[in-house]
């Protein structure tokens, strides 16, 4: 006969797995109404501990990602970084986990209290991980109303704060420069932004390898060019700077820009990057206390699923001023364009929903 395990007992229960730990290790965490259920379900289900492994290991939560790109950033180091310190003042271990496709995800049941879907995962990923009916919470936009937590920033809002404080300092033409495109959480800047701004924004896309200056080239060249460029990232942020002034143009005397993420990135370019700053440690907090709410529960799967926004914090720097009425002399930008550009507008950019880039 197959040795009895928690998973089992919380399967016979219809709870989390934790909350099976935490009333067998008579830890805080569950009501005193569950701990007798799982004391008594495990008495007759025949339930051996192992004492000394039950001991040594505590509660695990995986961070799932599809590319070791995605981990090594500085956006997800500051977020699990915000995670693990809250997982440990929840008495609980993180863990890092790396998925070439869905069937991986169906082998990460065993053991697992709960799973964070990060980065840029495929569809599939989502469905498989929704059936595995253990606590989940994702970073990333996935399919349309799924029924997963999810942690976020209010990109619309802060499009819409971008454009107030380019309208106070008079400009009336802007951009805004999301590079590769229709990453949903760009679009919803360049809406909020779009939204907000009292004439219609342009929206550019461009190969980010080869960099914003062929699109320079051809905005600028042409009358009545933008005073303001928003920058759907700090990277795409220091490119303009730097492809503006390499031009002889003036940042911001001649034209502001503006960032998003506050990256070490935005400080380390004169001028300082103007800029949205994204609250990422505190990101990593919010997604364990929602995953941990969730593991607490005794029928996870009762609690609505919820959409968890942060709010930014909009920071001046010195990249931003009044708008310049004098036209920028239009030969400043007459060069010709690199045969290997791939340069597209955008108008509108789509969204797509499955698509879970930052």
């Amino acid at each position: 006969m197959a040795k009895i395990t928690q998973q089992d007992i919380a399967d016979v229960l219809k709870i989390s797995k934790y909350a099976v730990s935490r009333a067998l290790a008579d830890k805080s965490g569950v009501s005193e109404a569950t701990r007798e259920v799982v004391l008594k379900a495990a008495d007759n289900l025949g339930y051996k501990p192992n004492k000394q492994k039950d001991s040594a290991l505590s509660p695990e939560v995986l961070f799932v990602f599809q590319s070791n790109d995605t981990v090594h950033g500085e956006f997800w180091v500051k977020i699990l970084r915000g995670a693990q310190e809250e997982a440990q003042r929840m008495g609980i271990r993180t863990g890092l986990r790396m998925v070439q496709n869905a069937s991986d995800i169906a082998d990460l049941h065993d053991g697992i209290a709960g799973i964070v879907l990060s980065g840029p995962l495929d569809s599939e990923v989502f469905e498989v991980a929704a059936q595995l009916h253990i606590p989940l919470v994702r970073t990333s936009p996935g399919p349309i109303l799924d029924r997963i937590d999810r942690v976020m920033v209010a990109d619309f809002e802060a499009g819409q704060m971008v454009a107030n404080h380019l309208i106070e300092l008079g400009h009336t033409r802007a951009i805004f420069a999301e590079g590769t495109p229709h990453l949903i959480g760009r679009a919803d800047r360049y809406h909020g932004f779009d939204h907000a701004f009292p004439n219609h924004v342009e929206a550019i896309t461009f190969d980010e390898q080869i960099g914003i200056g062929p699109q320079i080239d051809r905005i600028f060249s042409q009358p009545n060019p933008p005073t303001a460029i928003f920058c759907a990232s700090d990277g795409i942020g220091v490119n303009a700077i730097s492809e503006l002034l390499r031009r002889g143009i003036r940042v911001p005397e001649d034209v502001s820009v503006i960032g998003y993420l506050d990256t070490a990135a935005a400080i380390q370019i004169a001028p300082a990057l103007t800029t949205v700053h994204v609250p990422v440690r505190q990101m990593g907090i919010a997604i364990m206390q929602c995953l941990f709410k969730r593991m607490q529960d005794n029928n996870p799967e009762r609690r609505a699923p919820r959409r968890i926004q942060l709010v930014p914090e909009f920071i001046i720097r010195q990249s931003t001023a009044q708008a310049n009425p004098t036209p920028i002399p239009t030969s400043k930008f007459n060069r010709p364009q690199s045969s290997n550009s791939q340069i597209s507008t955008n108008p509108k950019p789509e969204i797509s929903q499955d698509t879970a880039k930052f």
